[in-house]
């Protein structure tokens, strides 16, 4: 069943899916690999709040319930949700919730370093974040052409290298990138 709702969620098909993973985790709480697919459909919903409260539900469960690739995902599934939640939130909410970003993405890149996930939340993170709080194109750049480089199907990938390089003004690279994206994933 958890099978059946992530390839819907790759598809879109996110309320299906959605129903299908609330059901898992209700008769099998333990299940986490259906709250780290639920915490991606609720990032993609904006509701980053309940985003953290998924990720956050598998990284208290401990590395000794959760398998290491989704207890990985949780980290960086909380650090995005967290920036999110900076990002449209007052002073305060960028204080806390932006402080929160990059350490448990180092967390998850302790845990697992080549993770395409790990490297295209660090270069996200760098990309997004203000130079005062760490922000750095060039470091952006490095972490998302590796996630590239391991995972060349990840659309997302190429989707913040084509945002970079649209902040840097090179528009050649900008549309390379935007449309090897949209090739991937329409």
């Amino acid at each position: 069943e958890w099978g059946i709702a992530e390839a819907l969620r790759r598809q879109h098909k996110l309320e299906q899916a959605e129903k299908m993973l609330s059901a898992i985790i209700k008769t099998q709480p333990a299940f986490y690999p259906a709250y780290i697919s639920l915490a991606y459909i609720k990032y993609i919903q904006m509701d980053f709040e309940q985003s953290v409260h998924l990720a956050l539900k598998v990284m208290k469960a401990g590395r000794g319930k959760v398998d290491l690739s989704n207890y990985v995902r949780a980290y960086c599934l909380y650090a995005g949700a967290k920036g999110m939640i900076a990002h449209y939130g007052g002073v305060l909410s960028k204080l806390l919730n932006g402080t929160a970003v990059k350490s448990n993405l180092e967390a998850a890149q302790k845990l697992q370093p080549n993770s395409t996930g790990v490297l295209f939340g660090l270069g996200s993170f760098y990309l997004l974040a203000p130079r005062i709080a760490g922000g750095n194109l060039d470091k952006s750049e490095i972490y998302l052409k590796e996630a590239i480089r391991i995972d060349p199907s990840f659309a997302d990938a190429y989707v913040r290298l084509a945002q970079l390089y649209k902040l840097k003004g090179n528009s050649a690279a900008f549309t390379r990138y935007l449309d090897k994206a949209l090739t991937l994933d329409p």
